[in-house]
Order: C-alpha cells, then sequence, then structure tokens
C-alpha cells in the first residue's frame, strides 16, 4: 500500500512538471530534446508557428550558444519547415521557405548594442552598400528595445515575403526575401560568427 501511495505521488508530481513546462511555453521536454550545453534552456524538436497568413510545423536543425570573450549572451534554437530537404548549412540559408531561429538571452543586454551586432553579422558577407535601408530598418526598431535575461527573441524567414523579428516590445516585417537569407548567414554562411555555432545549428540535418 506504501509502494502505491508513492508510485501515485511520483507521477503527480511529474505531471504537474509538464503542466509547469508547458504554462512556461516550451512544450514537454523528452530526452531527445535539444539541450544546450553549459545553460538550462532546451529547445522543442517539434514546434507550431503562426508564420505569415498560416500555421507551420517546424522541426529543430540544432542548437547553440552565442558568447562574447567568456560570456554567454544567449542561446539560439533553429527550425525549418517541416518536410523541406535540408542536408547543409548552405541549403539552411538559401531554401525560401518557413524558418526561425528562437534566441532566449542568458544576460542583459542594449538594444543598441544587440542592433549593432546584427548589423556587423550582415556586413560579414555584404558589405555596403547592400542592404542599407534594410539594416537602418532593423536598427531603428531594436535600438530602443532592451533585452534582460530571459527574454526572447524570434527571427523568421517568411517564404516569399522576408524577415520578420519579434522581441518584448514589438515586432517588425522587413520585405525582403534577400535579406532574410543574409540574417541566416549570419549564424551560417562562408563568413560568419563562429564555425562551432555554425556546426551545432546544423547538427540534426542528415
Amino acid at each position: 500500500m506504501v509502494q502505491n501511495a508513492m508510485s501515485k505521488f511520483l507521477i503527480r508530481i511529474l505531471c504537474l512538471h509538464a503542466l509547469f513546462l508547458l504554462v512556461l511555453g516550451i512544450g514537454t521536454i523528452g530526452a531527445a530534446d535539444g539541450d544546450v550545453g553549459g545553460s538550462s534552456t532546451r529547445y522543442p524538436i517539434d514546434i507550431q508557428s503562426k508564420i505569415g497568413d498560416k500555421e507551420v510545423k517546424l522541426t529543430l536543425t540544432g542548437v547553440a550558444m552565442r558568447k562574447k570573450a567568456i560570456f554567454k549572451v544567449y542561446t539560439i534554437g533553429s527550425y525549418v519547415e517541416q518536410g523541406v530537404e535540408v542536408h547543409s548549412a548552405a541549403e539552411l540559408v538559401a531554401k525560401d521557405c518557413a524558418k526561425q531561429m528562437n534566441l532566449v538571452m542568458k544576460r542583459d543586454v542594449d538594444g543598441q548594442v544587440m542592433a549593432e551586432a546584427f548589423l556587423e553579422g550582415v556586413r560579414l558577407n555584404y558589405p555596403e552598400p547592400k542592404f542599407v535601408d534594410q539594416c537602418k530598418a532593423l536598427l531603428d526598431f531594436m535600438k530602443n528595445k532592451n533585452l534582460k535575461s530571459g527574454d526572447r527573441v524570434w527571427l523568421t524567414h517568411v517564404s516569399g515575403v522576408g524577415f520578420e523579428c519579434v522581441m518584448p516590445g514589438g515586432k517588425t516585417l522587413i520585405k525582403d526575401v534577400a535579406f532574410a537569407q543574409a540574417i541566416w548567414d549570419i549564424y551560417l554562411g562562408k563568413n560568419n560568427i563562429g564555425d562551432e555555432i555554425k556546426n551545432a545549428l546544423t547538427s540534426r540535418l542528415k
């Protein structure tokens, strides 16, 4: 009888834990989910997001940690539309399909600093004057939105439309598919912010 009561108690605890994770909006975490080393952040393998005007199912391609010097800045989970064949970083950048990157902040970052980091990333592969107007639009959107540890940023490639960025406090849509690909090139392009991140974000591709 005592063993039976203990089993029921453990089941109740596990159910409450699963409910807690769902309330946080990160889904129920299983052993196969994306666990970012050196962080408590985990990314579900499969998610569903509203991209453009439709609900899209996406699959995790990999996870990584973005660091500056020795400091953890944010974790990244990279997703691509289910059913789209992608076998490499170059293909993931080039595919004009639903894609998302979910950043979870690990420290407070000034909006201006975050914006400038993205623009520097774009310039690794696209020197001025390429994307001047698009970069200005992104800077204007991000510069006054300071980020706190735990905040989430969603970067979305909207198929046939362009790049959407959602941050605490608002969102913006830049209607240029090539610019969306330029954002993905920051992490996955020939010139990127780190091959370790690039390899990690494509580690689940086959």
